[in-house]
């Protein structure tokens, strides 16, 4: 069963790809595929160990979504980000979590239970 949670996060730096897509779900799921892939080959080419997966939504409408592709990293490795992988901070503060198995296609739905998840709590 699926579960959110209510968390309090500490500022965590990241390194990650910029993309955007259409909203099909073949679309999403390549493209963000291709990010992750190329951002884990860049963090292993490196010697920089992932703490979490992280995808930041920033541009969200009928057509298209851009986002941010990544991994949470260690303070230090964010000084290492170059070329098409960039660094940046999530911020500080209360947020809400769930983790997803399966495939990409089935997000979209949970991220629907997701936003009534936050309406009504």
């Amino acid at each position: 069963m699926l579960e959110f949670k209510l968390t309090n996060v500490e500022e965590q730096p990241y390194l990650y790809e910029e993309r955007s897509c259409s909203r099909d779900p073949s679309d999403i799921s390549a493209t963000m595929g291709g990010a992750f892939q190329n951002v884990m080959d860049f963090l292993s080419s490196r010697q920089i160990s992932p703490i979490q997966v992280l995808a930041v939504y920033y541009t969200y409408d009928p057509d298209r979504m851009s986002f941010r592709a990544g991994f949470t990293v260690s303070t230090d490795a964010e000084s290492k980000a170059d070329g098409a992988v960039n660094a940046a901070v999530s911020p500080a503060g209360q947020v809400v979590t769930f983790t997803h198995v399966g495939a990409s296609s089935e997000l979209r739905h949970r991220y629907g239970m997701m936003m009534e998840y936050i309406e009504k709590n």
